[in-house]
């Protein structure tokens, strides 16, 4: 009776062992494996080990799949992070932007000072605010010495976003969208490698497993270099 009772129990453990996929599943098959050795290790010690076997090479082939995962999902973010733009998709404006320019320099003094920085702000802020065509013109007068001064910070950004057409700001907007959600998934997948590797560490500290590898003990265990205590 208690034979039969070994193996039906060894075949569950043994199943759920083979179909373990997260971090949970493995935490629980932990807590039954110590139970299933504390009732069984006296009885049927080569029973116990091959599970405990099952177990390490299962972890060790979780944390593999994790960190192809986590490489994956580098390497999209990454692709992503690379694309730019495409400023060909927009009408072209050039020759309209270098008029505005030259209307604004026309309104704007030769230089700044305290008399004139109230007629500058009003001069090129009602131009950022005439649309993509003033905003562009407001970044240009960067280009030019005699106008750096004039168009400070606060400008430059209210410039930069209003000098973005539609396309671009769906195209930003997207890329913002995706790499928030792969950032997600790629924080989401390194904490799981990083419990894993915890679990691992802890499971051969706890069944006193003899290893020899090249890598550093604590989070490279070779499946191919490990031998169990009996």
């Amino acid at each position: 009776m208690e034979s039969n009772n070994i193996i039906e129990r060894y075949n569950k453990l043994f199943n759920k062992i083979h179909n373990a996929k997260t971090v949970d599943d493995i935490r629980n098959i932990s807590d039954e494996l110590n139970r299933f050795e504390i009732t069984y290790n006296l009885i049927d010690k080569v029973t116990v080990k091959k599970l405990h076997e099952k177990f390490f090479e299962r972890m060790n082939a979780m944390i593999m799949e994790n960190e192809v995962v986590y490489q994956n999902l580098k390497d999209k973010i990454r692709l992503i992070n690379e694309e730019e733009y495409d400023y060909s998709k927009d009408v072209e404006v050039s020759q309209a932007v270098q008029a505005k320019v030259l209307e604004l320099m026309s309104k704007l003094p030769k230089k700044k000072n305290l008399a004139n920085t109230g007629v500058i702000a009003q001069t090129i802020g009602s131009t950022i605010k005439s649309g993509i065509i003033g905003s562009k013109a407001a970044l240009e007068l960067l280009k030019y010495p005699a106008y750096i001064d004039m168009v400070d910070e606060r400008f430059r950004q209210q410039a930069y976003i209003g000098s973005k057409s539609a396309k671009q700001i769906e195209f930003e907007t997207k890329k913002e969208s995706e790499l928030e959600k792969l950032n997600y998934e790629n924080a989401q997948v390194f904490l799981q490698g990083f419990h894993l590797r915890n679990m691992r560490k802890k499971f051969v500290s706890s069944k006193k497993i003899s290893y020899f590898c090249d890598n550093d003990v604590d989070t490279d265990i070779s499946v191919n270099t490990i031998y169990f205590n009996n």
